[in-house]
């Protein structure tokens, strides 16, 4: 079950059309958030003993279902996103917390464009995923400057085909960051980003394609990596 909002329930149909619906006990359904109780939902949830349950799902309501889905005495998997089981999460639940697994989209870490990213933030490389939502930042940025740059005008559509080209086109200079990707283009050259959260191209419909993904498990406390999948 999911938080009924597009952010979820995007999660949810990607979900099921991957595992496939002849693996699901029961048809996704999805709850307001805001609730005093969400008993009703977590009974529907586990009634027929489920070996495992996804709820994409934000902090605030993911803590209040899972406290009901502890009360209920459900033994099997949690699996939900990893924004629903930050530090305010655990810090609420406790050694209850021990056992869910969660994923989200991380950079790839062996990139040159995170190796960059690191250096320009002042982290140090501990091996590991840090500030992902800083990377994608970053990508956003530099790719929106560099596709007006290429442009030559702030027009929304020749911007948006710019951000193509750049991208996902058939740029023959691979470039990892602003000040070099500028250089190149007011050179005359042709060039394809790379970023920090990813390799940064889309599909026919905006998706972002190919970015890395973790899945950790919570054990006293603290994520565990248990498998991190590049791409």
């Amino acid at each position: 079950m999911a938080l009924n909002n597009d952010f979820t329930r995007s999660m949810m149909d990607g979900f099921t059309e991957v595992v496939g619906k002849d693996k699901l006990l029961q048809d996704s359904f999805y709850y307001n958030g805001g609730q005093s109780s969400y008993r009703s939902e977590v009974t529907q949830l586990i009634a027929k003993n489920p070996e495992a349950v996804f709820i994409p799902s934000y902090v605030t309501d993911f803590t209040s279902v899972y406290k009901e889905i502890f009360r209920q005495g459900y033994e099997g998997q949690v699996i939900s996103v990893s924004i629903a089981t930050g530090s305010k999460f655990k810090k609420a639940i406790g050694d209850a917390a021990n056992g869910i697994i969660h994923g989200l989209p991380v950079p790839p870490i062996k990139s040159p464009a995170y190796a960059q990213y690191v250096t320009e933030t002042g982290l140090s490389d501990n091996g590991g995923v840090q500030h992902p939502f800083g990377t994608a930042g970053r990508d956003q940025m530099s790719v929106l400057l560099m596709a007006i740059e290429k442009a030559g005008t702030t027009d929304t559509a020749k911007v948006s085909k710019a951000i193509w080209d750049i991208t996902t086109g058939s740029g023959k200079e691979t470039v990892y960051n602003i000040s070099d990707g500028l250089k190149a283009i007011r050179a005359g050259k042709s060039i394809n980003y790379s970023g920090a959260s990813s390799s940064v191209e889309f599909d026919d419909q905006g998706m972002v394609l190919g970015r890395d993904f973790q899945l950790a498990e919570i054990k006293d406390g603290k994520d565990v990596v248990i498998e991190r999948l590049e791409f």
